[in-house]
């Protein structure tokens, strides 16, 4: 009988760095993961699990260290400045009719201070005390909840969120709670994880607990539509592995009968076909390096090494890098490998290099060339990968 959907009995359940190998953590290190597939949307999801639920919301109301909306993380100067350039593109239009904003998972309200300072009327809702915390520092209104909350009244011209979309539990209802706070002609736009390889690919590297939703061009689309948006806009970002969108609300025109197309789960099939090839291969030459006398094995990027480790059972024998500046020096929960940068590469290097980032996998290989040359062996995930 044909596998239906991946199954990862222990996946590390991953939400921060930790200082020490021994900090207790609140949640389970360690919870199943389970793929699925939404067939009117063409969305490839995570198997909605009580525990993993109950521990996302548990943590989201921590302060997690891995934000990217946050100064520590230097994502204003790269992923911020990227978005809202988008931003400013799709208000280019519409520049008239915005007055007031509000940020979904405003984290360290660096965007809502920029646009403060634009003479906006900013506002953000985010479940964290960090959020709080940052909101009064940058003298941003702030309201420390879920959203949906009854806390936030009124109506909006703009709603906008970053890598926020991909948590929520319903993608489609979370949309439509935004649709019922915009004005007539409002806009909503919002960056997400571009899954568009990795899909094709059957890339597992994407999974990890906090994403409910592994969105490409097509289920992106679907999504905003079935929310009820129209005019919906989709792009590449042009840092960062993001797709962008915006769209708008237009009770006015006339709303088509026609429902989305119900697809029959082709990409699903395809998806799961690919992801034997793939994982497989992946697999595989882990075990090769591994298993070899005098062979050391490096994951570059190493959050995407994880659901291959986890695969396989394998929580030792390897190295991390990253070049993440607060990462360094710090561990993952559940598994005891120290997160080390490339200047402990170039101290104690390893044979064999896997470069686990198909964004920056370019980046990180020259680097490494330009440093080594062929001392060190290179492998990139996408090397593996079925169709380029």
């Amino acid at each position: 009988m044909e596998k239906k959907n991946i199954v990862i009995p222990r996946l590390q359940f991953y939400w921060r760095l930790k200082s020490s190998s021994n900090d207790e953590n609140i949640v389970p290190d360690f919870l199943p993961f389970e793929s699925s597939y939404d067939e009117t949307l063409a969305l490839l999801t995570q198997r909605r699990n009580k525990n993993v639920l109950s521990s996302l919301k548990k943590i989201y109301k921590e302060e997690p260290n891995i934000g990217h909306n946050q100064e520590i993380s230097n994502w204003n100067s790269f992923y911020g400045k990227d978005f809202m350039q988008f931003i400013e593109g799709a208000l280019s239009k519409n520049r008239k009719n915005i007055k007031k904003i509000l940020e979904i998972g405003c984290g360290g309200c660096l965007l809502l201070e920029a646009f403060k300072k634009k003479g906006y009327e900013a506002i953000g809702i985010d479940p964290s005390s960090f959020a709080l915390k940052e909101g009064r520092k940058r003298g941003i209104k702030v309201v420390r909840d879920f959203f949906p909350s009854k806390r936030i009244k009124g109506k909006f011209d703009l709603i906008f969120h970053s890598n926020v979309l991909e948590h929520a539990v319903s993608p489609v209802g979370f949309l439509k709670s935004q649709y019922r706070h915009l004005n007539d002609g409002g806009l909503v736009i919002l960056a997400v994880p571009d899954c568009n390889r990795t899909i094709l690919n059957g890339d597992i590297s994407m999974f990890y607990h906090q994403h409910l939703s592994y969105f490409d061009d097509e289920s992106l689309k679907n999504t905003l539509s079935a929310a009820g948006f129209k005019d919906v806009k989709i792009e590449k970002a042009n840092w960062g592995g993001n797709l962008y969108s915006a769209a708008k609300k237009n009770d006015v025109a006339k709303k088509s009968k026609k429902g989305l197309e119900y697809y029959k789960g082709n990409k699903y099939k395809n998806f799961l076909k690919n992801y034997r090839a793939t994982s497989l291969s992946v697999v595989n030459f882990i075990k090769s390096i591994l298993k070899e006398k005098g062979k050391t094995l490096g994951f570059y990027a190493p959050l995407r090494s994880l659901p291959y480790t986890a695969l396989m059972n394998l929580q030792s024998g390897f190295r991390f890098f990253d070049d993440t500046s607060y990462w360094h020096r710090s561990y993952f929960d559940g598994i005891n490998v120290l997160i080390e940068n490339f200047e402990d590469l170039k101290k104690n290097p390893v044979t064999d290099l896997f470069v686990m980032s198909a964004t920056f996998e370019d980046l990180i290989e020259q680097k490494v060339v330009k440093f080594f040359g062929k001392e060190i062996r290179i492998k990139k995930l996408t090397d593996f990968y079925i169709q380029k």
